[in-house]
């Protein structure tokens, strides 16, 4: 009786609102983790008698007593087993607990009931591993032969990082083990298959996670045979198990399966298993539907498949947000839903471990219940009867899109355009709407309805639904995917070119600050408008006393910024741009609506101008905002000419602004881009400067030898091998060093285009003795060597930033001037100050220009050398 009244309380209390809300149809409760415990979930399962199995990534098995109790907090949890290589993934049969780990499929036994495993038996370990951190086992979906089923991950290998590679069998595979332990491989193609699933149609279901040759976040259909797209795991198949390694940069020219479903990217970007929902209505109106998990967005989502011509595609919608980094989903014995986080420093939305609970309040909403396609548009079919006798071609919004495949990391949607909806119409009992619309094959559709209500005002709890056509029936094979083949883009390597990595290596260093922490961060529990922090290096936060602003020591006026933030609820921050305009970030998820202001222009002459669309997500979540900043052209008085411009401003890919006047009452030339600290709490990372800078070289005299060295000489010997000319570049390798004839030089400036490689390490040198060059002052070019000073040291400063990447070209700059104190040095890197010294002792009165070469795997290259008298600007 009072189950019942609570309900018709809160069917009463939904009736009228603007705004549904999620939690008056299903609750969210977070079972409390044992004291000093931290459960990044990997698996869950049920014991015949009803306690909980969870495996951790951590190598933990627990088990759960009392999980499905009515007070969440009676839960008990024992450590059953530690010490296995990552569970990630977990399967009860019988008595017996079945877990995935990295290198094995283990068999974990209970022998006398205390909640402790005895025993863990090797299945098998018919798969590779050869220790790369990114080598994740996923499982454990088992179907009615008793076959489980498998999904490994590719690895990730330096200098090329975002390159997946299959270095041992059957990397990028998905795998069915039989009862006995016999393995076979059944389809290949993935890249970082982090969720398998099976539904009720017995279809074998992978989800994979977006990145090179993987377009977004896609579920699977796997069938025996099917090849979905990235290249790695063809190495063990007939007709290229000669090649060690496949291209990473090329397609290869095999046919792809197409994914039954695409997840758009602001739903998810790290996508979990999935699981169909068998609970006979327990958990609410959507039988047979799956559930997929999604990690970074911290969301759950909905799906539904179907069959046209004989090809599997469907629908996904939201089902429940912001409620944790889901990396696992399980329907318990009474019809819950059980959801298991973990975040590894992926930057999942918090909480980033721990379990929670999601029980339907036997309140139905008004919702989107399935879709369905047909030769000329959709049928969608509503959990009740829309209010409305008519809904009008307005009330549908359409837009269709595709993507590239290519080996880039994701895609953003292509020829995104709108599709005209030319007629609709709503069945006699007003649950079902027709649309009628030109859709075609090879392309994702997303569909938002507006002003939508159910019986008496009832909003719709979500109103938007994206449908991925492989076919459209009768329509036939279309010949073109969604993921289509595309122009390569440049290569990562030339796009890394020119960027400034502020807080790679000390995060702090060329920063001026106070007040800000650095570690991991998310979301306090108890206090949303708080962050916890606890040891790590994923995120600076403004959490210590009167933090200041966060200021770059270096100075700018036209560049490209790129930087990761999280603002927690009501946080308020912003960038400072030079001039004095700010790019506010707000949170704004708090507010009914979510009203776009998250990304403002706030001008330095105090007007706003409000981004264009919202493109922010909400609190907790990590967020990527990039902008083109163009700054104000001065009179020789400093007068503004022309003001600065934000060219594009973007959040998570989505442009904001475009092309926006920065009005201010005066001009500043070059100044320091800041992270306001003052305004509210707000985590950042990886802020990366793009300056655009340049050097009239025509000013310049080139010191650069020619083809046979003239000018300069080699030691230890001139008949060394170590330096010589290629691709017009002059190369060093494996050591030595290499020294300008003229040994007179003193006050200059000193500038080279050069780049090394990733663990290579040399020195410019100036003012260097022909008989012992390294007394002369060093330049550092290093990228990588941490226990080294890097790139742009100069004299005695030891820069610990990795300001720039490797095997990237940079300019650096070196300053010399004898002054009443000493040899003052500086030095630039790409235009920027990022370092000085002074020799107060002034030991170097004169010397050579050189190179030196530090370690022996070191590859150099120098495209350019110049000098100007010191007295020339």
């Amino acid at each position: 009786m009072t189950s019942a009244f609570l309900s018709l309380l809160l069917a009463m209390s939904a009736i009228g609102q603007d705004v549904a809300v999620e939690t008056d149809y299903w609750t969210v409760e977070h079972y409390v983790n044992p004291e000093g415990q931290i459960l990044e979930i990997g698996g869950i399962d049920f014991l015949p008698d009803g306690r909980m199995v969870a495996s951790t990534r951590r190598g933990q098995v627990w088990i759960i007593e009392n999980p499905l109790d009515e007070d969440i907090t009676r839960a008990r949890f024992h450590l059953a087993a530690e010490g296995l290589n990552e569970g990630l993934g977990l399967k009860v049969v019988d008595e017996d607990v079945y877990i995935v780990q990295r290198g094995e499929l283990s068999r974990l036994r209970d022998l006398d009931g205390d909640s402790v495993f005895e025993t863990i038996d090797t299945i098998t370990q018919d798969w590779g591993l050869t220790g790369n951190y990114h080598e994740f086992a996923f499982g454990l979906p088992r179907d009615d032969e008793g076959n489980f089923y498998v999904s490994l991950n590719v690895g990730f290998w330096n200098p090329d990082w975002w390159h997946g590679k299959s270095r041992s069998p059957w990397r990028g595979w998905v795998l069915r083990i039989a009862p006995d332990g016999t393995v076979t491989p059944v389809a290949s193609g993935v890249r970082s298959p982090c969720g398998l699933g099976i539904d009720v149609e017995g279809r074998l279901l992978v989800t994979d996670n977006q990145g090179d040759w993987m377009a977004a976040c896609p579920i699977l259909h796997v069938r025996d045979g099917d090849f979905f797209g990235h290249p790695a795991s063809l190495r063990w198949t007939d007709g290229f198990e000669t090649s060690d390694e496949l291209s990473s940069t090329q397609p290869p020219g095999v046919e792809r399966t197409p994914p039954a479903l695409w997840i758009p990217y602001a739903w998810s970007r790290s996508t979990g298993n999935l699981e169909p929902d068998t609970t006979g209505g327990a958990f609410g109106p959507f039988e047979d539907q799956l559930f997929v998990a999604e990690l970074t967005n911290g969301m759950i989502i909905r799906a539904q498949l179907e069959e046209v011509e004989g090809v599997t595609q469907g629908a996904c919608m939201k089902f429940m947000q912001r409620i944790g980094s889901a990396c696992r989903v399980v329907f318990a014995p009474d019809g819950s839903l059980i959801a298991g986080f973990t975040n590894r420093g992926w930057g999942g939305f918090p909480p980033g471990h721990g379990l929670a609970r999601i029980r339907y309040t036997g309140v139905e909403p008004m919702e989107i219940d399935r879709i369905g396609i047909q030769p000329d548009g959709f049928d969608i079919t509503f959990t009740q009867p829309v209010e409305a006798e008519d809904i009008g071609t307005g009330s549908v919004q359409m837009t269709a899109y595709d993507y590239n495949y290519w080996w880039d990391y994701g895609s953003p949607e292509q020829n995104v355009r709108d599709v005209p909806v030319t007629r609709t119409s709503i069945s006699p009992d007003r649950r079902t709407l027709s649309i009628t619309a030109p859709i075609e094959a090879g392309s994702c559709v997303r569909i938002q309805l507006k002003g939508i209500q159910g019986p008496g005002g009832l909003p719709l709890l979500h109103d938007e639904v994206s449908y991925t056509i492989n076919r459209v029936p009768g329509g036939g094979d279309p010949g073109i995917q969604v993921a289509r083949e595309v122009e390569l883009p440049a290569s990562r390597d030339d796009r890394e070119e020119g960027w400034l990595r502020l807080n790679w290596g000390d995060a702090f260093e060329q920063w001026e600050s106070s007040g800000w922490v650095i570690g991991e961060a998310e979301l306090d529990a108890d206090d949303r408008t708080r962050f916890t922090t606890r040891p790590g290096n994923a995120a600076i936060v403004n959490t210590g006393d009167a933090p200041s602003d966060f200021v770059t020591r270096g100075v700018y006026d036209t560049f490209q910024l790129q930087m990761k933030f999280m603002l927690p609820e009501q946080g308020r921050s912003g960038v400072r741009l030079p001039g004095g305009a700010m790019i506010e970030l707000k949170d704004n998820s708090h507010l009914p609506g979510y009203p776009a202001t998250c990304g403002a222009l706030v001008l330095g002459d105090g007007e706003r101008v409000e981004p264009a669309t919202n493109a922010y997500q909400g609190s907790g979540l990590w967020h990527e905002l990039t902008a083109t900043i163009e700054g104000a052209t001065l009179g020789e008085n400093g007068e503004v000419l022309e003001p600065g411009r934000a060219i594009q401003v973007a959040i998570d890919g989505t442009v904001i602004h475009g092309d926006v006047e920065l009005r201010a009452p005066t001009g500043t030339g070059k100044g320091p881009v800041a992270i306001a600290g003052d305004l509210g709490l707000v985590g950042f990372a990886d802020v990366r400067i793009k300056p655009q800078y340049s050097f009239d070289v025509t000013r310049w005299t080139s010191i650069m030898p020619g083809t046979n060295l003239e000018g300069w000489h080699v030691l230890p010997s001139q008949d060394a091998p170590n330096w010589s000319f290629s691709d017009s570049l002059l190369r060093g390798r494996t050591g030595g060093a290499f020294l300008t004839d003229d040994d007179g030089y003193r006050d200059l400036d000193l500038l080279a285009r050069v780049r090394v490689n990733d663990g290579g390490r040399a020195v410019m040198l100036l003012r260097a003795p022909l008989d012992d060059p390294m007394k002369g002052y060093p330049t550092t070019i290093n990228s990588t060597e941490w226990e080294y000073p890097r790139s742009g040291s100069v004299g005695t400063a030891h820069i610990r930033t990795d300001l720039l990447a490797p095997n990237q070209f940079m300019d650096v700059l070196v300053t010399c001037r004898t002054t009443s104190r000493g040899v003052e040095l500086r030095g630039y890197l790409n235009g920027v100050l990022v370092s000085e010294s002074i020799d107060t002792d002034n030991q170097r009165e004169s010397g050579a220009i050189g190179f030196v070469i530090l370690d022996p795997d070191t590859r150099l290259d120098i495209e350019g050398v110049w000098i100007r008298p010191a007295n020339v600007d």
